[in-house]
Parts: C-alpha cells; structure tokens; sequence
C-alpha cells in the first residue's frame, strides 16, 4: 500500500467516524479484556510502550481501531486482534475507555525541560487542546508516557506514521524539542 493510498484511507475512516453509532459501554468492558494486558486494567498503561487510552474521545479510539483493522495504521498485533471484529465492538469499547478517567505518567524532568515543552507545546494546542484534553480534531496527550509520545513524532517525523500534518509539524522539531513538549504533556493529568 503506497503512502498516499495510506493517507487516504485513514482520511476516509476519520470522515466515517462521524457516522459512528454509540457504543455500549457495559459491552465494551466485557470485550476490552483483550486490551488490558497493553493499555492497563482502566485504559492506563503501565508500558511506556502502549498509550493510555483511558478518557480519550470515543470518535479517535473508534478511527484508530479502524485503521489497525484495514491496515491503514499498520501494525501487526493489531490488525490480527482487530480483524474479528465489527463496527458495533469498536464502537462499544471506545465507550468504556472513553468513559474512565484518564491517568497521567507523571514527568521526573526538571523545570527548565518542562518549560521549554510548555513554550513548544503551543503549537499542538489548536489539535490537542489548550491542556492536551484532546478535541474533534486531536487525540488526547496530557498524561501519556514521555517515551510514547516521543516514539511516535519520531514516527511522524521520518514518515513511519502516515499523517501529512503531523510529519510537517514533527520536522521541525528538533529530538530536544520532541523530548521537551513529551515531558511536559506526560505532567499534566
């Protein structure tokens, strides 16, 4: 799949999203058993490695299964774990996980770093919420691990993430930069 046919279905599946129907929370904590042993028993992970995902919105978590079920966000366990199921699970698991208070890694950086991440975080505000809460257009980023988030504008950055908008975003930042605003978002709660 060529980075553009990539892009376009994730584009596709953001659009579809709006059309998503309510998911069943009670329903989705019963089948987000298999999510627990990555994103933690309440949707906070304890793996640097996995995002929390605990009080996200439920439209982003619903285009993210989606993706990883049509390979438009490729990654391997996913697409497997995803491939069974339909509209109407995704919808119901983004309702429990949406519907726990999220949790926050905590930063062990010091004051200048966070600073600095506070100052570089003002141009993710306008996607990701003036506190990194999320919105329509971002996912929620208060909180999550540092080395997540630094992972995945890594990602964006070299293109490994198909999203034109981030990839421009992440290139202009330096790997301190990238360290800097990662920290200040995993702070906030």
């Amino acid at each position: 799949m060529t980075t553009l046919s990539k892009i376009s279905a994730l584009m596709g599946l953001l659009l579809a999203v709006s059309a998503v129907q309510a998911g069943d929370a009670a329903a989705g904590k019963s089948k987000g058993m298999k999510c627990i042993s990555c994103h933690g028993l309440k949707g906070v992970s304890s793996n640097s490695q996995y995002p929390s995902i605990a009080g996200q919105k439920e439209a982003f978590l619903v285009s993210q299964m989606e993706a990883f079920k049509s390979g438009a966000r490729p990654v391997a366990a996913k697409s497997a774990l995803f491939g069974s199921l339909a509209s109407n699970d995704f919808a119901d698991l983004a309702a429990h996980f949406s519907a726990l208070p999220p949790g926050s890694s905590g930063s062990k950086a010091d004051a200048a770093v966070l600073d600095k991440g506070k100052a570089g975080y003002e141009m993710c505000a306008g996607c990701h919420g003036a506190a990194g809460e999320g919105s329509d257009a971002g996912p929620r980023l208060a909180g999550q691990h540092s080395a997540y988030l630094i992972k995945r504008l890594g990602d964006y950055k070299s293109g490994a993430a198909p999203d034109e908008s981030m990839k421009g975003i992440a290139s202009g930042m330096s790997t301190d930069d990238m360290v800097a605003v990662s920290e200040f978002l995993s702070s906030l709660k």
